[in-house]
């Protein structure tokens, strides 16, 4: 018997799926199948749901009048780039800061592909923002200098240094 990892159920109200598990279940008996309740879920299009890092969800636009489907980064996916963000930037690192430059760029381009394909703006920004702060706050704790380098490590040194920024489009 093998089992299915994840089953989502998408339905419009979800009261009257919950008795058709137990059906569900005897249609996936007969392919040899057999459903994990602990992963099964049963969820509304406006709740959505997370697979694979991205979040699927439905929103009424008011200027448009009507639904439409929404893929974002999922909120985990996002906490899990930033820490491995902050994991390259830590002072105790004693790489060059070319080195360091370079796993950035690599570890931004990688997750920005893989969300190309989806209206990630906003969320795209905000990690290359978190990238960036974390890279000067680096810079300035190895000049031992304090405060924030807005003006001292502005985006046009960060590429002068070889940061590449994400490529957006809004």
């Amino acid at each position: 018997m093998k089992f299915l990892r994840s089953t989502y159920l998408i339905v419009l109200s979800s009261r009257p799926f919950r008795k058709a598990i137990p059906f569900i279940g005897t249609i996936l008996g007969n392919l040899n199948l057999e459903l994990n309740a602990e992963k099964t879920r049963i969820t509304t299009t406006r709740e959505g749901f997370e697979f694979l890092g991205f979040r699927f969800f439905r929103k009424y636009v008011h200027s448009y009048g009507k639904e439409y489907t929404y893929t974002r980064p999922a909120k985990q996916s996002i906490k899990s780039v930033k820490t491995r963000i902050k994991d390259i930037t830590q002072r105790a690192v004693n790489e060059d800061i070319s080195e360091t430059v370079k796993s950035l760029n690599l570890l931004m381009r990688g997750w920005s592909n893989y969300y190309r394909d989806i209206n990630a703006y906003k969320s795209l920004e905000k990690v290359q923002n978190y990238a960036l702060n974390r890279l000067r706050k680096y810079l300035r704790k190895r000049h031992t200098k304090s405060g924030f380098g807005y003006r001292e490590y502005d985006l046009e040194y960060m590429k002068k240094i070889g940061f590449k920024t994400i490529q957006t489009r809004p």
